[in-house]
This record gives structure tokens, sequence and C-alpha cells, in this order.
């Protein structure tokens, strides 16, 4: 799983778009245009402005979808929802450096811990040591409970500077914290990867595998290390396990028809 996945899925939790439209005339509007009528009646109302947004979300428009949220912002810039909100869409739309401004400005506005551990992790896959600030204040502010995420950023970071053994040992305390959190099992089996110990990901993923047996991203990081080591029988029934669990998981069906060919 990359980055942008392991954001995108850390980010959808914690997003909530939902209104149920029970009018005759909604049904027969466009989603984009009822909205819009609703927000002109309504302007005022918050639900009504996060429901456009994911309108064009939805439909992969991310581009309208920011464009958007910005000039909501230029009435409404201490919103730190909204701010929340350009910082999931500039990341989904690969601009790392607009969603991190983003997340930071939400959470100068009200500080939280979620928009924090989202800068934090930003910050530390661009290899900027600000983020383990950014760790150490989490924990202070809103105490221990988000160790496990703590850890795990600052393992990505140290992993990021080529400092291996102290990422690793980052990824074990994370999963010491909370032993069903994939996120580190996967940040631990990726790092032993690119120091190829392929052996050493494939028993942690096992594991990871083992606790989680749906695990979409565990299996297809088996099949990437099964392959690196030339067992292309066990990598083969590693992507077949993925797709079982996520048939619109493309690489492991790109992976799994280049094997079989």
């Amino acid at each position: 799983m990359n980055f942008r996945t392991l954001i995108i899925i850390m980010f959808s939790v914690c997003l909530i778009y939902s209104c149920q439209v029970n009018n005759k005339e909604a049904n027969e509007q466009t989603p984009e245009s009822y909205w819009k009528e609703q927000i002109k009646l309504y302007p005022d109302s918050f639900l009504l402005k996060e429901n456009l947004i994911q309108n064009y979300r939805d439909t992969g428009n991310f581009l309208k979808a920011i464009q958007i949220t910005t000039l909501f912002l230029k009435t409404d810039s201490n919103n730190s929802k909204l701010w929340h909100i350009k910082g999931v869409l500039d990341f989904e739309n690969e601009d790392t450096m607009q969603s991190s401004d983003a997340f930071r400005k939400a959470y100068l506005i009200n500080p939280n811990a979620i928009d924090a551990i989202y800068l934090a992790r930003i910050l530390a896959y661009h290899k900027n040591a600000a983020c383990l600030d950014v760790c150490n204040e989490i924990v202070i502010k809103f105490g221990n409970n988000y160790q496990k995420e703590v850890y795990l950023i600052k393992g990505i970071y140290f992993s990021a500077i080529k400092d291996y053994d102290t990422a690793l040992a980052l990824f074990d305390s994370s999963i010491h914290e909370s032993y069903t959190y994939m996120d580190a099992y996967i940040q631990k089996a990726t790092t032993l990867m690119s120091t190829d110990k392929y052996v050493d990901a494939i028993k942690v993923l096992s594991k990871a595998t083992t606790v989680q047996n749906n695990f979409d991203d565990g299996y297809f990081y088996l099949g990437k290390c099964y392959e690196k080591i030339n067992d292309h029988t066990a990598a083969i029934d590693a992507y077949r396990k993925t797709i079982l669990i996520n048939p619109d998981y493309t690489e492991a069906t790109e992976a799994l028809s280049r094997l079989e060919k």
C-alpha cells in the first residue's frame, strides 16, 4: 500500500459527508444543482456545503471540489472543518504541499489530534523533522491514546531518512500499542523490503494476515515478497487472495496476470 493509499484510507474514516434527500424535486435534479440551490436558500449551512463538495469528490472531480472549498473559505476562513476537507482533497489530488498547509491551518484554528496526525504524517514522508515536534505535541496535548499513531509516524520519518533500525523499533512499538494496527505491519514490512530482507518481511506480513485475514494489502505485499525470492507459486496464491478480498485491487490483478502468462 503506497502513501497515497495509506493516507486516503486514514483520511476517509474522518470525513463524513451525508445528507438524505427526501423530496420529489430533489430527485428530479442533478445532485450538483440541488445542493447549489439549497446553499442559496441556506447560505450558513455547513452540511449543505459538505454535500456539494462531496458530490464533486464522488465523481472524481477533485479540482472542482477544491475550487468550491476554496470559495467557501474566502467567506469562512476560520472554519477548521473546511480547512480539514481541503487538506484531504489536496492530498487526493496529489498536492501534498497544499495539503499540509491546509491541515496546519485547521489545527491552528482548532487544535485536535486528528489534524495534527495528518500533518505529521505528511511531514514524515517528506523527511521533515518537524513531524517529530508535532508528534511530541500530540502526546503532550492529547495524551497517550494516540501513541500507536505517534510511533508509526516517527517510524515513517526515520525510515524515510534511512535510519532503518530506529524505524523498525518504532514500528514494533506501534504494534505493541495495538496488535491490530495494520498500518504498522505494512510500514515495518515495506521498510524490511527496502533493505532486501524479504524473508523477514514475509514473517511480518504473515502475522498481519493472521491477525486480520481479510487484509488485502497484507496479501498483496506478501505476493511482492514471494516474487522477490522467486517463489512464484506462493506469490500467485497471495495475489489471488488479494483479489478475492478486493476485486478492484488493480496492482494485484496486473501482478497476477504477469505471473500467469
